[in-house]
């Protein structure tokens, strides 16, 4: 032991002596070697996601920033392939949503109305998780950052965020642009391309625009032979930007039509309608029309004013708009009404309603646990007598025992409803419109 502690103790001391000697052997060393040292260090990469542009190596952040070419690299051409090129990022397709985790927290819901936990911009602009199965097209960069981002971002962003930004007009670029087409399997044809246009010195304009499309990787054997699971998506961008000097004024408007024909999916195993799969993973069974169709719009404006001390004073305005057209099986099977299948959902401008089709005579009876103006089983109006046969049962929120007797819109209607009313005035509650075929 004491040889042992003798020797770790000599090789210190000879390291610390041979320590100055090393020090100016480096100094002294040709600057050829150190030219060749610098070859091998890591490339600057520049993000913004603090609202100034700084080094990626030296920001207090856990982040991801991808360039244009990093993006061609790893073929990311929307949100859900960042995943593939992102450490801790999960993104699941959630049908209308799009299902974004970052070190799995962030967002477990396929409804629309529940907020994120994972912001994602797009220039700059909060994107809800409705509109972000966009593709993605031109771009300058994308950074993903991880954890919290409260202070600079705001709510939603538990998990973390994610910041899309597309490219702008060159000043300095001169005319000039790119352009790609390609052909796969499927019929699958992609088209890309860009142009750059400095009108002077001071003004210049950049269009770019995409199309996509390939068939259904499905095939529906049911009556109306769907072609869920396709694609055909085309969009465009145009940004105009003005820089007199320390002033800078951006535009940016952008146009995206995506249709995916609806959602291919099958019954889970072990659930009621298992017993209805048919064929194999990619065999459908649908026995209602599906489709799915977003037409997107977002505009945006950007002011940045540089002052003599180096602070910059930015301005952000946007609006962006979304309708959505989704009609889908929610059974995803053949299975008849008398196990409770043929239920359709038609989810259109952000509204939902069910619809059940009936295969008999008889009247639908359907049911609503929150307002009148929740389901519709056929029609668009409702009215039950006191002494008449009430074809609708909504339940009241707050008891689901036995019927009141009292004619009220919180009365549950019975079939027939034995109750003294004192007149026989019909109960006319208003129903959300639903398309019954």
């Amino acid at each position: 032991m004491n040889i042992r502690t003798k020797a770790a103790a000599t090789a210190l001391l000879l390291g610390i002596a041979a320590a100055p000697a090393l020090a100016q052997a480096q100094e002294t060393s040709p600057p050829v070697e150190a030219a060749a040292a610098g070859d091998d260090q890591l490339q600057d990469i520049g993000v913004t996601a603090q609202r100034r542009t700084e080094r990626l190596q030296t920001a207090p952040l856990s982040a991801t920033a991808l360039d244009a070419d990093a993006l061609t690299k790893n073929a990311v051409t929307n949100l859900a392939d960042l995943q593939t090129a992102t450490p801790a990022l999960s993104v699941a397709n959630g049908g209308i949503i799009q299902n974004v985790n970052i070190r799995g927290i962030g967002l477990a819901s396929d409804s629309p109305n529940v907020t994120a936990g994972v912001a994602t911009y797009v220039d700059g602009l909060f994107q809800p998780p409705i509109v972000q199965a966009n593709s993605f097209y031109d771009l300058a960069s994308v950074e993903v950052l991880r954890g919290p981002q409260g202070t600079l971002v705001g709510s939603n962003s538990t998990g973390g965020a994610i910041f899309v930004n597309s490219k702008g007009p060159d000043l300095d670029g001169g005319i000039g642009g790119y352009g790609e087409v390609g052909y796969g399997n499927y019929n699958a044809v992609t088209a890309e391309g860009a142009l750059n246009l400095p009108i002077s010195a001071t003004l210049g304009v950049r269009v770019a625009g995409f199309y996509r499309r390939h068939d259904s990787y499905y095939r529906d054997i049911g009556p109306f032979a769907n072609d869920a699971g396709r694609l055909d998506e085309k969009g465009g961008r145009v940004t105009v930007l003005w820089q007199p000097g320390s002033f800078s004024a951006t535009a940016k408007i952008s146009l995206n039509d995506r249709n995916t024909g609806g959602y291919p999916y099958r019954p889970i195993p072990g659930t009621r309608f298992a017993a209805y799969r048919v064929g194999d993973i990619r065999t459908l069974s649908f026995d209602t029309p599906t489709g799915n169709r977003d037409l997107g719009f977002q505009a945006g404006l950007e002011l940045r004013q540089e002052l003599a001390n180096g602070i910059t004073l930015r301005s952000l305005t946007g609006y962006q708009n979304k309708r959505i057209k989704n009609l889908f099986d929610v059974d995803g099977s053949q299975a008849p009404a008398a196990v409770g299948a043929e239920i359709s959902q038609d989810y259109s401008r952000a509204r939902s309603s069910i619809a059940r089709k009936s295969t008999s005579s008889r009247p639908l009876t359907g049911r609503s646990t929150g307002s009148w103006a929740a389901i519709s089983s056929a029609t668009t109006s409702a009215s039950a007598s006191c002494k008449a046969r009430a074809v609708f049962r909504p339940t009241s929120p707050r008891s689901t025992s036995a019927p009141r007797r009292a004619c009220s819109p919180r009365a549950i209607i019975s079939s027939p409803m034995r109750s003294r009313c004192r007149s026989a005035a019909a109960i006319r509650p208003t129903w959300r419109r639903a398309a019954v075929s």
